[in-house]
């Protein structure tokens, strides 16, 4: 039986890779959704046989999707805003956000603008003719990469806690 690979192998995946149920579980989408819109060519993942894996910059096109779809806007119309993103997307996004700035998308469905700046986003907000919907894209980006977890002090290292030191006993 011969494997399907689509145009991406396995080394150039970049990291992490995700399955199918931890995108599902990330971004709240179903498993046959995820499948539907890989056949449709939305988001099309690494697949090897029947497995679908995702890279992290595939992940946050689902999570785009998604909550834009709660916005209410037609998957047509996301598809053309993605199309306009698409530099961003490719890592832009991940970029800024490992900078600290808060990134939001504003689109009305025809338009698209990524802001980092507040002053900015009013002024379109101000401006705009029709309803403007907006989305924190770093909102999205910090469900989906892990965040560094401060470890646990081993037996024997000093602790700080604000401005004492209290060596840790063993």
């Amino acid at each position: 039986m011969k494997e399907n690979v689509n145009q991406r192998s396995p080394g150039s995946l970049s990291k992490p890779a995700y399955s199918s149920l931890d995108v599902s579980t990330l971004t709240g989408v179903s498993l046959r959704q995820l499948q539907w819109w890989d056949e449709q060519g939305v988001v099309t993942p690494l697949q090897i046989g029947h497995r679908r894996l995702y890279n992290t910059r595939e992940v946050l096109q689902v999570s785009l999707i998604m909550g834009l779809r709660k916005k209410g806007i037609s998957l047509q119309k996301i598809r053309r805003i993605l199309a306009k993103l698409s530099p961003e997307v490719n890592g832009g996004f991940l970029e800024t956000h490992h900078s600290g700035s808060d990134v939001f998308l504003l689109t009305d469905g025809e338009s698209v603008h990524v802001e980092t700046s507040a002053t900015r986003i009013l002024d379109i907000l101000k401006v705009s003719t029709t309803p403007i919907n907006t989305l924190c894209i770093s909102d999205l980006i910090r469900q989906i990469v892990p965040q560094k977890r401060r470890r646990k002090p081993m037996r024997g290292e000093t602790v700080t806690t604000g401005r004492k030191r209290i060596a840790k006993a063993s």
